[in-house]
């Protein structure tokens, strides 16, 4: 079975092993691991610690074939991060930021009144009202 995997270990004596973040279903589709054990990893191919890359897994729980997952986390970020999903996503953050300079300066405003009003009660005490 095809997994999306991360690179544990190789420190100090440390076992490499994989830590199984993703599988992939008999549909084609995708699901997250939970709770899976490490799997241990062969010596070869040189690999990273912390590196994603897509695993080949047994039933019985074996390292068939190991691959860098990069070129494939960067295809799915094409295919599903479209141009019009990431004009969205411009658009939003764009509205965000007028939103919160909208509120900064609606803040401002207030102060400005607040300060406004404390002068004005001073200076009604100061002449006796």
């Amino acid at each position: 079975m095809l997994h999306l995997a991360q690179v544990q270990g190789q420190t100090d004596g440390e076992a490499r092993s994989l830590r199984l973040l993703a599988k992939q279903t008999p549909d084609a589709l995708w699901s997250l691991v939970t709770e899976a054990p490490p799997v241990p990893l062969p010596p070869e191919p040189p690999l990273n610690p912390g590196m994603l890359v897509l695993v080949q897994v047994s039933e019985a729980g074996e390292v068939q074939q190991v691959q860098d997952a990069c070129s494939w986390v960067l295809g799915l970020l094409q295919t599903h991060l479209s141009r019009p999903e990431a004009q969205l996503v411009e658009q939003w953050r764009r509205e965000l930021t007028l939103q919160s300079q909208e509120l900064a300066l609606q803040r401002l405003e207030v102060e400005a009144r607040r300060e406004q009003i404390q002068a004005l009660e001073e200076s009604l005490r100061q002449t006796g009202g």
